[in-house]
């Protein structure tokens, strides 16, 4: 039994439970126990930490290693708990990472009385109450960096995710609910997936000893043995796998040395990930600080707008918005004296007819859980905001506002990472097993200075380049179709104007006000290039936020004299999908078959293919960086260390810079019969 949930929902179906005066959780569709009566916490221990021998190979790690473990069935998390405690204690240099599928997620109140008869997890317990997701369909991560651990969930079918994302095990717990109980899960095509994502010397481990189990294990490529059961169990099953892995993706390690050009939003966010994974980055921005051009405005909202149908798109969008409230709600918490993020939630308003029409049509079509987003009438409205509006939206409790500088310059401060200002790419290319970067200043102030100096002296080289430069020319160089579009915030000190609640958005948006001003905003331009700040424009954010919020109506229009503000540029592509990943990765060594043996080099186009070969990029994430970037980010940071990673393959495919160029191709390709 499990609530009723429609089956192609967004939502997916939460596990009925009934429990025992013990406080011991039972599930009510498989007839079954989630743990052992006898002691759950002990069984978890030997069926999978001590038959894996992880205490051991923890120890063994190396820096910038990490270690990836498997589950099918993550229930009450238990078993994840268990082994985070266990590398807790090990204190390791390396990371571990956790990659667990559920078809029947536990509803949270389940999930905190579960874990309420294990007062020794209940510190670990309370970082994965306060991260665990709503049960949306699909992928999340979880990232706690003090105890450097990544926990990816997949929501869902354990055959769906399994074939959704390639990765390597270096060990298995196949949990879940008796094969008796649960043929669904323990068949020949989950055994043929676990054998495709391990590799030689990857361990199993395993409660049960049914003979289909062992001999569909031993099929696949593992040797199989039984060994003693946690009492009253007699036996269980260890296996090992013994061939080489058939798809997927072993470590590739951590790049040692990164270069990333540009320090806004995404850039800073990057390197802070990279480097808490181990690398050495160096960030170049033409700017005088982080946050110099598009990311630099003193306030900005968290949200995305959710398309009508469920689409890649939508599903990316989502997915994004929520890890982006986990990410800001935890960095906040690290970051002590720094506040950048302030959850205060946001409104969508409907302010038009057409905006109307497709909120409705929107609801009728999907069902979103009601701690992540809520319909409400505009007397509600009303209420959340603070102000009259005559217009209700969707309300998104868990959403805010955050101030991009003072994020990005705590990012920045990281002993792995070192930031040059004032200062641009001139050249870059690449070397046998490094990339390269020329700078120059941009700026007489930058001239003098040491880091200039000491720039021109040396060629920065790195392991890998990632470009992060927003609307720049060199990413219309590299062939990414990539368009500036104008924005101009305005804002106004403190007391000028009304302040919400909470942020509310409809045409423009309008920020509660920090301690010393208010941000509201901004304009769309998308064929103006002026640089520079517009009285008309202040008019027009105010004017657009007044429409549907009275109490701004009544300002005089002298109000628009008292702003100030800046104009930036979004970068954003032709379908306003991101650009993430590594340009021409999918391509073979340029000149390897058509290489100039009479001079004995490249051609000129293969010698431009050589040197942008494996530069990763990060751009185009328009006016939703805020949502998109963390999880870009860490997508992004997952594929260049070869770890598990944080998107599934049909929405990695949606933001691959070789997008454009596989679309010119089909569009390219003759038509059958042409």
């Amino acid at each position: 039994m499990t609530s009723s949930v429609e089956k192609d929902s967004v939502l997916l179906e939460t596990a009925v439970l009934g429990w025992s005066d013990a406080c011991e959780p039972t599930s009510e569709m498989f007839s079954d126990r989630y743990f052992s009566s006898s002691g759950g916490l002990s069984e978890s221990r030997y069926v999978f930490l001590e038959q894996n021998d992880l205490e051991q190979r923890f120890r063994n790690l190396g820096v910038r290693n990490c270690f990836t473990i498997a589950e099918t069935g993550f229930g009450t998390g238990l078993n994840f708990l268990a082994t985070a405690q266990v590398w807790q204690r090990q204190r390791s240099s390396a990371w571990l990472h956790f990659v667990s599928f559920e078809r029947y997620p536990l509803a949270q109140p389940d999930l905190e009385r579960a874990h309420a008869r294990w007062p020794e997890l209940a510190d670990l317990a309370e970082l994965l109450q306060a991260q665990y997701p709503e049960a949306v369909r699909g992928l999340h991560r979880l990232v706690w960096p003090e105890l450097r651990i990544r926990l990816t969930l997949w929501f869902g079918d354990a055959a769906e995710g399994l074939d959704a994302f390639p990765f390597i095990a270096d060990a298995w717990f196949l949990d879940g609910f008796n094969p008796s109980s649960n043929p669904a899960l323990w068949n020949d095509d989950l055994y043929r997936a676990v054998a495709n994502h391990s590799a030689e010397g990857s361990t199993l481990s395993t409660f049960t000893v049914a003979g289909a189990v062992r001999r569909g294990l031993g099929a696949v490529g593992f040797d199989v043995v039984k060994v003693p059961g946690h009492k009253p169990k007699r036996e269980m099953t260890r296996a090992t796998f013994r061939e080489t892995p058939r798809t997927g993706s072993t470590h590739a390690g951590v790049p040692r040395r990164v270069v990333i050009v540009g320090a806004g939003i995404s850039g800073c966010l990057l390197a802070a990930n990279l480097a808490d994974r181990g690398s050495d980055v160096t960030i170049v921005e033409a700017g005088p600080g982080p946050a110099n051009a598009a990311s630099g405005n003193p306030q900005g909202a968290l949200y995305v707008k959710l398309a009508v149908d469920y689409t890649p798109q939508s599903q990316l969008a989502l997915m994004a918005l929520l890890f982006a409230q986990r990410f800001y709600d935890s960095a906040q918490a690290r970051m002590n004296g720094i506040r950048f993020w302030h959850p205060t939630g946001l409104l969508q308003l409907a302010t038009d007819a057409t905006e109307l029409d497709r909120q409705a049509r929107f609801l009728q079509r999907n069902r979103y859980p009601q701690k992540f987003m809520q319909a409400v009438s505009a007397r509600t409205a009303s209420e959340l905001a603070g102000l009259a509006t005559d217009h209700g939206g969707l309300y998104f409790p868990r959403s805010g506002w955050l101030s991009p500088p003072a994020l990005c310059q705590a990012l920045c401060d990281h002993p792995n990472i070192r930031l040059f200002t004032n200062m641009s790419m001139r050249e870059f290319g690449a070397e046998p097993g490094a990339h390269w970067v020329d700078l120059e200043p941009t700026s007489d102030s930058a001239a003098d200075s040491a880091q200039a100096t000491d720039a021109r002296r040396t060629r920065l080289t790195a392991d890998q380049l990632i470009l992060c430069t927003g609307a720049s020319p060199v990413l219309k160089r590299l062939g990414l179709p990539i368009k500036p579009i104008r924005g101009q915030v305005s804002w106004w000190p403190v007391g000028v104007l009304p302040s919400p609640d909470c942020v509310v958005c409809g045409d423009g948006y309008i920020n509660p006000s920090d301690t010393t001003q208010q941000t509201l905003g901004a304009t769309f331009d998308l064929h103006d290039d002026f640089p520079g700040v517009r009285g008309e424009d202040h008019q027009r954010n105010l004017s657009s936020v007044a429409a549907w919020l009275p109490d701004l109506q009544r300002l005089d229009n002298a109000a628009a004299y008292l702003a100030q503000g800046r104009t930036s540029f979004r970068c954003t592509t032709p379908d306003y999908q991101p650009i993430a990943g590594v340009l021409n990765e999918d391509r073979g060594r340029p000149g390897e078959q058509n290489c100039d043996s009479a001079s004995g080099g490249y051609h000129e186009a293969e010698r431009k293919v050589e040197a942008e070969r494996e530069v990763a990029v990060l751009a185009g994430l328009g006016s939703k960086g805020l949502a998109l970037a963390p999880l870009l980010a860490e997508w992004l940071s997952d594929h260049l260390c070869g770890e598990p990673p944080a998107l599934p393959q049909a929405l990695k495919e949606k933001v691959l810079p070789s997008r454009f160029r596989d679309r010119q191709a089909r569009r390219m390709a003759p038509r059958n019969g042409q």
